[in-house]
């Protein structure tokens, strides 16, 4: 008797999804890779972001250059802080990175502070307005407009004590 055995391979990527952002199914397996900007952990199994600062990526030991580490990227900022380069230049799969050239400063991130401070300015601007219509709404409280704090005169009864001692059925006096 022959026995004919056939097996078909199971995409493990399709079926459950164990990668968090590559999957690359295999025969009888898979492999997890990461974006650009992250590498794989085989401990944790997950993608973790890559320091480029730690790498160096912006001229490390250099006064006049800022890193500023982002999730899967960088940015390096100059002394004036315009950027001169930056996500282009993430570490590929071997960590290999090659020098890209740096370029003249930009001046959006000036003009990112001003929107900025703009925008500060529109939402101060809103709250005071807010406060002050709340406030011009508030009803005004007159001597002749009955508190709050006592019922009696909500209601239109009040108590009247005689000066004269009277029975007990005497003594409270409402009117309508």
């Amino acid at each position: 008797m022959v026995t004919v055995s056939t097996t078909t391979d199971i995409d493990e990527c399709e079926e459950f999804s164990p990668c968090e952002q590559n999957c690359t199914n295999s025969d009888g397996g898979f492999r997890c890779s990461c974006y650009p900007g992250f590498k794989y952990d085989q401990q944790m199994k997950m993608c973790k972001d890559i320091n480029e600062c730690d790498l160096g990526m912006c001229g490390s030991g250099k006064p006049d250059k800022l890193c500023l580490n982002t999730y899967g990227g960088f940015h390096c900022f100059g002394v004036n802080l315009g950027l001169f380069q930056g996500d282009s230049e993430i570490p590929q799969a071997g960590g290999v990175v090659a020098p890209a050239p740096e370029t003249a400063p930009s001046a959006w991130p000036l003009s990112l502070f001003y929107g900025v401070v703009a925008g500060m300015f529109a939402c101060l601007v809103a709250v005071i307005v807010t406060l002050a219509a709340r406030v011009a709404r508030r009803p005004s409280v007159s001597p002749n407009t009955p508190s709050t704090a006592d019922p009696e005169s909500l209601l239109g009864t009040s108590t009247v004590s005689p000066s004269t001692p009277r029975s007990a059925a005497e003594t409270t006096i409402t009117s309508l």
